[in-house]
């Protein structure tokens, strides 16, 4: 036997010994106090045959049925053992087309804000294009607060989604919310709005349906496709750079005719490189060696490659204020031409920032997002969703406490700061929880 492959938790999932080409089917959890999820301890199909009058009767039909249904729904496949699913590396199954339109909606409603910054910030007609001319303090405000009320909202969502509505009609109408508030910041960015003076107006109702229809949004999308509180906002608080203050920094940069707020691509093309080299490439190859790596493991690696990121940041902002033509104050000198100058140092510096975050996100924000959805009984599963999101909104609410920082000449203490701040939180993670990996109820 050369080893085993498996499946990723709380998704329908599948396991294989490369030898027997055997296929694992994981079963519906069992029924634990406080939970509601569907009655009966399901292990396998034998054990109903053998043990049918542990099912209540109402109920043992279409319990029998599901499970024989996933069990006979390949030739090959049967449901995997306890020990089987605690034991084998857990990998995705086939994706429902439904779900890739959810991604895809994920996907989409990132793409909102990805110009926001600069809009807010620049003033019409400079190297860096731009629109109310706000100043980068006041603009990195307003985004956090479109940050903060789009991670605080998952709460009172997922009272709503897992009490009344349920996960895909709140899904729909946050949907329908938020794109509302796309078409009110569309309509109010024209020109003639503009110089009508309905700009500024607008981009605040727009940021408030746009935090509630995504807050909502973010809460039910991930239960809808799957199904430790201090340190993380942290963790957020550096990841979220990638939305305000590195989009800025960009702008300090040659950038080739390339806009500045399109840097941010590089994170995602690099997600979409990292992604599967990690999932199909060196999680199987850990786990075919037998070398534990849990997910404590990952999330800490996670933290120490997203500190290294903030690291190469704070040089990188070093680089800038030690280049020409203006130095310490990017655009804002003579030299500078009205600011269609930029300080003569490449953007693509910017690139290995973009993919430590990549990787930190797979590492240790999709690590996070499955460990709290396993976890979580089935009826409060998108509370709890909404509760890891919310360490989101409490990272950006720390962000505002950097407000003065977030200027020029000061933006090189602020990098060293956050640097420092998630150094001390990876090591505090790795002490204080490191001892969950031994815990077989991991999951991993």
């Amino acid at each position: 036997m050369s080893g085993p492959m498996s499946v990723v938790n709380g998704s329908a999932v599948v396991s294989a010994e490369s030898d027997s080409k055997s296929r694992l089917v994981m079963a519906p959890p069992a029924r634990d106090a406080g939970d509601d999820t569907d009655p009966g301890a399901l292990i396998s199909s034998s054990y109903i045959d053998k043990n049918p009058e542990e099912l209540p009767e109402k109920d043992a039909p279409a319990v029998v049925d599901a499970i024989r249904s996933l069990a006979d729904s390949d030739d090959d496949s049967r449901v995997a053992t306890e020990d089987e699913v605690c034991d084998l590396l857990h990998v995705v199954d086939k994706i429902p087309v439904r779900l890739w339109v959810a991604c895809i909606a994920g996907i989409l409603e990132r793409f909102l804000t990805i110009s926001l910054e600069n809009y807010l910030q620049n003033a019409p007609g400079g190297e860096v294009p731009g629109a109310l001319g706000l100043g980068q303090a006041a603009a990195s405000n307003i985004v956090n607060a479109l940050i903060i009320g789009s991670y605080i909202m998952p709460v009172p969502a997922a009272v709503l989604a897992d009490s009344f509505l349920g996960r895909y009609k709140t899904m729909l109408y946050s949907a329908i919310i938020e794109a509302i508030g796309a078409t009110i910041l569309f309509a109010t960015s024209l020109p003639v709005a503009i110089h009508g003076g309905a700009a500024l107006a607008g981009v605040i109702a727009a940021c408030v349906l746009l935090a509630v229809g995504s807050g909502a949004f973010k809460t039910t999308v991930v239960p809808f496709i799957g199904g430790r509180k201090l340190l993380f906002p942290i963790h957020w608080l550096c990841y979220n750079q990638t939305f305000n203050n590195l989009i800025s920094q960009a702008g300090q940069m040659v950038t080739y005719g390339i806009p500045n707020d399109m840097m941010k691509i590089a994170g995602a093309i690099s997600g979409i490189i990292v992604a599967p080299i990690i999932q199909k490439g060196f999680y199987p190859c850990l786990s075919r060696r037998k070398v534990a790596f849990g997910p404590i493991a990952r999330m800490t690696v996670g933290f120490i490659v997203l500190t290294l990121s903030m690291v190469y940041t704070t040089v990188v902002q070093k680089l800038i204020y030690q280049t020409g033509p203006c130095y310490e104050a990017p655009l804002a000198c003579p030299g500078s031409h009205d600011s269609t100058v930029p300080n003569q140092i490449s953007v693509f510096l910017q690139i290995p920032i973009y993919f430590g975050s990549a990787l930190a996100e797979v590492l240790c924000l999709t690590t996070g997002t499955e460990y709290a959805y396993n976890h979580a009984p089935k009826s409060m599963k998108t509370l709890v969703q909404a509760i890891w999101l919310a360490m989101a909104g409490i990272g950006t609410c720390l962000a505002l406490a950097f407000t003065p920082l977030t200027k020029d000449p000061h933006l090189i203490t602020m990098y060293a700061i956050l640097a420092g701040l998630l150094g001390g939180a990876t090591v505090l993670l790795w002490v204080l929880f490191r001892h969950l990996d031994k815990s077989k109820d991991v999951g991993g």
